[in-house]
């Protein structure tokens, strides 16, 4: 199994060049126009792939930006300064991108499908693009991290029988959201647009609609890039992979955790050495779908018939809770409207049932009321055990 090395910037290939790092055979170029997250200047490639070939490493250039029309012609125009005598193969994602290298290109194409893919009908269509080319230059499909580990098992067995290698992430951030726009810089009125050209902005995203934080978000001239709180790693399955004889794995580090790690990466060939490498590993991480994809256990609350709504006595829906202060109401029923006074009976989402007599009750102004109709959301003290969505009813209709 390859150990693969996503270069994002230069200050890594001392290291990189040392005998120590003989173990990382592949190594993808990541240029700033072209690489969604590259900081390599594109006229620095050819030199930095020469000597990379120098040492004996086999070099992929990364082309994976969202592209307009005008954007596709750049890169294209780009590609031309390539000296693709020292490149071995280039890895695109676009899918106009991948129709260009089947048709202007005679180097080996690594096609990205990351964020998508999920079934083998999908995957042998782009397979099947390529052969209606005739083209055998197809050689390798880096697959989503969000494909379990049985179906995984399937899946390279089919890809195999097409002689295609496959590829996954081993260990990197989690990319949850991307878009071409700015959307951190307006929020800095002293950054200019010639500093963003030359420069990343990251910050910290939080959500304001859940508990959530600590999202790293990073700008650049391609777009705006939101990634997971903790990174994908799976190196502790080390044999697991090989078993099922994977070709090759990615690594995705920051510069800093690069320095760091990269000697132990290209050492390691146990699966206690790649354990070692997670421990030490500066950010929380999480193994993504690898043993079991669970992402539709949602559904179940999203068709929760204990938030079902009953016409009976119904009065409204709970839209907000603060602890030990107010429950927050949104009345909804032109039939029945609330009086000071009150019995109300809770049908919590998790089924709990509660009855309380209101005694207080005021409006978000803090004025207390005695009486409210639909449309209104009224406030009244705290009562444990409930929570957002749960159905409120005047307990003498019921």
């Amino acid at each position: 199994m390859k150990n693969v090395f996503t270069l994002k910037n230069t200050d890594i290939l001392e290291k990189l060049f040392s005998k120590e790092c003989d173990g990382i055979s592949e190594v993808v170029i990541a240029p700033k126009e072209l690489a969604r997250l590259g900081s390599i200047e594109l006229k620095e490639v050819n030199a930095l792939a020469s000597k990379l070939k120098q040492h004996g490493k086999r070099v992929f250039l990364q082309w994976d930006i969202l592209m307009t029309e005008g954007s596709f012609d750049l890169a294209v125009g780009q590609l031309k300064e390539i000296d693709w005598n020292y490149i071995d193969a280039i890895r695109v994602q676009d899918a106009g991108a991948y129709h260009y290298a089947l048709e202007n290109l005679e180097t080996e194409i690594h096609l990205i499908l990351e964020q998508g893919n999920h079934n083998l009908t999908g995957i042998h269509y782009w397979i099947e693009y390529a052969q209606k080319y005739q083209s055998k230059k197809l050689k390798r499909l880096v697959l989503s991290m969000e494909i379990p580990y049985e179906r995984f098992t399937q899946f390279i067995k089919e890809i195999h029988a097409k002689k295609i290698e496959v590829e996954i992430m081993a260990l990197g951030q989690i990319l949850l959201f991307y878009s071409p726009r700015s959307l951190v810089k307006p929020l800095f009125e002293d950054i200019t647009s010639d500093e963003l050209n030359n420069d990343e902005i990251s910050v910290i995203g939080n959500s304001e609609e859940s508990p959530h934080k600590g999202f790293p978000i990073t700008e650049n001239i391609h777009g705006t890039f939101m990634f997971n709180t903790k990174d994908h790693c799976i190196v502790e399955y080390f044999e697991k992979l090989k078993l099922i004889e994977l070709d090759a794995w990615r690594f995705d580090l920051s510069n800093d955790q690069a320095h760091t790690l990269i000697t132990d990466i290209a050492l390691a060939t146990t699966e206690e050495a790649f354990q070692g490498i997670k421990e030490a590993y500066p950010e929380k991480v999480i193994q993504g779908f690898f043993k079991t994809n669970k992402s539709d256990v949602l559904f179940k609350k999203l068709k929760n018939k204990r938030i079902s709504r009953k016409e009976v006595g119904f009065l409204g829906e709970v839209v907000d809770v603060k602890k030990k202060e107010h429950i927050g109401i949104h009345l909804k029923n032109p039939k029945v409207s609330f009086k000071n006074g009150q019995s109300l009976t809770f049908f919590t989402p998790e089924g709990k049932e509660k009855t309380t007599t209101v005694v207080q009750a005021w409006q978000a102004n803090q004025k207390n009321i005695s009486e409210a109709s639909m449309g209104q959301v009224i406030f009244i003290p705290h009562l444990g055990g409930i929570s957002t969505k749960t159905m409120v009813y005047d307990s003498s209709l019921l």
